[in-house]
């Protein structure tokens, strides 16, 4: 198993070092796929017996190096919200459409969907916001 578990490791890491996010099992390459199961995989596994396993030291290494790909959608939507939260204070504005910078970009993308969402009751909705804008 070392071998190959080192050999599967080293791909998903160039993978992640190339792309900067997880495999997906949507991908069309059926290698990324199988990639994406042994993800799922190396995950259960160490989530349940991590201390007796041979390569967990470097598991937690690496799940802590890229912890910002590892997040629960919970945390993903409060980063997403404390980085619009932020950009408003700094800017005293919304962020713009139309802009080159890619995470000013991604802010507004996230923005306009929580309000397409907000506006047809189907997710997160704006109070959650205005309560978290008054902390």
């Amino acid at each position: 198993m070392g071998d190959r578990w080192h050999i599967n490791f080293q791909k998903l890491n160039n993978y992640i070092e190339y792309h900067d996010k997880l495999p997906s099992l949507l991908n069309p390459n059926e290698e990324i796929k199988k990639m994406t199961r042994w993800l799922y995989r190396q995950n259960k596994v160490f989530d349940k017996n991590i201390a007796n396993h041979e390569n967990g030291v470097v598991w937690l290494q690496f799940k802590k190096k890229y912890e910002h790909l590892f997040l629960d959608n919970y945390d993903k939507w409060n980063n997403m919200f404390n980085k619009l939260h932020n950009f408003i204070i700094e800017n005293n504005d919304l962020p713009p459409f139309k802009t080159s910078n890619k995470d000013i970009k991604k802010i507004n993308n996230w923005m306009n969907s929580q309000m397409k969402a907000y506006k047809n009751q189907n997710s997160v909705t704006f109070l959650t916001i205005e309560s978290n804008m008054s902390k």
